[in-house]
């Protein structure tokens, strides 16, 4: 289904199918095998409340999003920060329960390109 326009309080829950391939080469010879994988999760989503931060003197409108993916073999929790005003989103934090891995990824700060 078609993702809400985010928005504090919003939820919203959908399937997620993930595709991937890979090239596996042997040593022995340049035989090539494409391994394809396929995995779906059910997603939930949420919009949390927007805030006023300020990074690099400037001020800018943001909104946390936080999105759990399950399946049988995993349990993930990502979060990103949406800009409204600035049109984007930036990944700040992954964990994964069942691989027992965590990442930070801060934002330290943004600079016009131009």
């Amino acid at each position: 289904s078609q993702p809400p326009m985010p928005q504090a309080g919003t939820t919203w829950d959908t399937t997620v199918t993930e595709r991937g391939a890979q090239a596996v080469r042997f040593k022995l010879g340049p035989v090539a095998i494409s391994q394809r994988d396929r995995t779906s999760y059910s997603v939930n989503y949420r919009f949390m409340a927007e805030a006023a931060v300020k990074i690099s003197g400037c001020t800018y409108r943001a909104m946390p999003v936080e999105a759990v993916f399950k399946n049988q073999t995993s349990d993930l929790t990502r979060s990103w920060i949406y800009f409204p005003d600035l049109g984007f989103v930036l990944e700040t934090h992954v964990v994964d329960r069942k691989g027992s891995a965590s990442r930070r990824l801060g934002l330290t700060s943004m600079t016009p390109k131009g």
